[in-house]
C-alpha cells in the first residue's frame, strides 16, 4: 500500500509541476512529461527484469503504469484549468497548449506501457476476478461524478459556474472519467497488494 500512495504522489506532483511549467524554457510541460512517463517505463522494466522472487503479474504491471500515468495526466488537467479559469477557449495559445501537453502525456503514457509491459502476457481466475473489481468501482465512480456534475452544473448559482465555457465543461467531463479511471486502477493494485501480503504470511 505504501507504494502505491508513494507513486501516486509522485504522479501526482509531477502532473502539478508540468501544469506550472515556465514558458521561457526551450522546450515545453508536454515533451517533458512524455520523456519522464518513458524514463519512468524504462526503470519499472529494470526493476521488475531484476526481481526474481515475486515480479509482478502481465495485469498488475499494466496498472502500475496506468496509475501512474492517469495521476500525471489527472492533476495536470486539474491544474491547468483552474490556472485558465472558466472562460478557457479552444483556439487560444493557453489552449493550444494544454491540447499539446495532453497529447504529449497520453503518447508518454502508451510509451511506458510499451516499455515495461510484460513481454509474455498471462492472467489467470485471480486477475479477472481483480479486473472486475476495478471495472465495477470505476463505473460506479464515473456514475457518481457525472451525477455531481450535472447537479452542479444545473442547480449551482455561483458565477464561476455561469461563467464556464463550453470547453471547459467538455475538459471537465474528460477529467471525471480520468479520475474514474484511477479509481478503478487503485482498487485493483491495493487487491494485488493484499495479495501478496497473504501470500507472505507463514502457513
Amino acid at each position: 500500500m505504501i507504494r502505491i500512495l508513494i507513486v501516486l504522489a509522485l504522479a501526482g506532483g509531477l502532473g502539478f509541476s508540468l501544469a506550472s511549467w515556465p514558458l521561457g524554457w526551450p522546450f515545453g510541460a508536454g515533451p517533458a512529461g512524455l520523456g519522464l512517463l518513458v524514463v519512468a517505463g524504462v526503470a519499472a522494466r529494470g526493476i521488475w527484469n531484476r526481481d526474481s522472487t515475486s515480479p509482478p503479474g502481465s495485469p498488475e504491471r499494466t496498472l502500475w503504469v496506468l496509475m501512474g500515468s492517469s495521476a500525471a495526466i489527472a492533476t495536470h488537467l486539474l491544474a491547468s484549468l483552474w490556472r485558465i479559469g472558466p472562460e478557457f477557449e479552444l483556439n487560444t495559445d493557453a489552449g493550444h497548449r494544454l491540447g499539446i501537453d495532453s497529447w504529449s502525456l497520453v503518447l508518454g503514457m502508451g510509451l511506458a506501457y510499451a516499455i515495461a509491459r510484460d513481454p509474455n502476457p498471462r492472467s489467470d481466475e485471480r486477475d479477472a476476478w481483480i479486473a472486475s473489481r476495478g471495472t465495477h468501482w470505476t463505473s460506479n465512480t464515473l456514475a457518481s461524478l457525472v451525477l455531481l456534475m450535472a447537479v452542479v452544473l444545473a442547480f449551482e448559482p455561483t458565477e464561476e459556474i455561469r461563467r464556464l465555457s463550453r470547453p471547459a465543461i467538455a475538459h471537465v467531463a474528460i477529467l471525471c472519467v480520468i479520475l474514474a479511471w484511477l479509481v478503478g486502477t487503485l482498487v485493483q493494485l491495493y487487491a494485488y497488494a493484499l495479495d501478496h501480503a497473504a501470500a507472505r504470511e507463514p502457513a
